[in-house]
């Protein structure tokens, strides 16, 4: 899964351990605040 933020990658992850299921956007706990997600793309990948 990959992040970007202004067009810069933010985080990316690599975990092979699940090939299907769920996944969920959140925020860290910290002052109060409001994120917004934009622009969401699901692309399911063919493997290696």
């Amino acid at each position: 899964m990959k992040t970007w933020v202004n067009g810069i990658t933010a985080a990316h992850l690599v975990n092979d351990e699940y090939t299907q299921g769920l996944f969920g956007l959140h925020i860290h706990a910290g002052p109060s605040g409001t994120i917004l997600f934009r622009n969401n793309k699901v692309k399911e990948l063919t493997p290696n």
